[in-house]
C-alpha cells in the first residue's frame, strides 16, 4: 500500500475534513469505539483513496489512447487529403507518401521533386529508383519508430 493514502486519510482526521460517509461506515461499524472508529476509517478510506487513483490512471490512459486514435485518424485525413492534392504520387508508388508527406506539412515544395522522380522512374531508372525509394522507406519506419 502506498504511504501517501495512509498520510491523506490521517491528515483528514486531524483536520477534521473527513469524508462523512466513510467515517459513518467506521463509526457505524465500530459501534461509537472513537478510537477504533479513527483506525477504521484510516483503512477504508486509505482504501478509497487507492481505488479512486487507479480509476483515475485508468481514466488518463484511455484519454490518451482516445487522443492516439484522434491523431492517427486526422493523419489519415491528411494523407488522404494531401495523395488527392498531388495525383501523381501514385505513379512513383505509395511507399513514397510518408516521405513527401512530412516534407510538405514542413512547408516544402514537393512538386518539382515529384516530377522528376516520375522522370527519371519514366526513363528505366529503375535501379536507381528503387534503391531511392527503399532508403526512403527505411528513412521513413526510423522517424515513425522515433515518433
Amino acid at each position: 500500500m502506498d504511504n501517501r493514502y495512509y498520510e491523506q486519510a490521517f491528515q483528514e482526521l486531524s483536520d477534521k475534513t473527513v469524508d462523512t460517509a466513510t467515517f459513518a461506515k467506521a463509526y457505524a461499524t465500530t459501534e461509537g469505539d472513537e478510537s477504533k472508529t479513527k483506525a477504521l476509517y484510516i483503512k477504508l478510506r486509505t482504501a478509497d483513496l487507492q481505488r479512486l487513483a487507479k480509476e483515475e490512471k485508468k481514466k488518463k490512459e484511455e484519454e490518451a489512447k482516445q487522443h492516439l486514435r484522434r491523431q492517427a485518424e486526422q493523419e489519415k485525413k491528411d494523407k488522404e487529403l494531401f495523395i488527392s492534392q498531388h495525383p501523381n504520387i501514385n505513379r512513383i508508388g505509395k511507399s513514397l507518401i510518408s516521405y513527401y508527406y512530412e516534407r510538405s506539412k514542413k512547408g516544402e515544395n514537393i512538386d518539382d521533386e515529384l516530377r522528376e522522380e516520375i522522370k527519371k522512374t519514366s526513363r528505366g531508372c529503375a535501379v536507381v529508383s528503387f534503391s531511392f525509394i527503399f532508403l526512403i522507406i527505411v528513412v521513413s519506419v526510423v522517424a515513425i519508430l522515433n515518433e
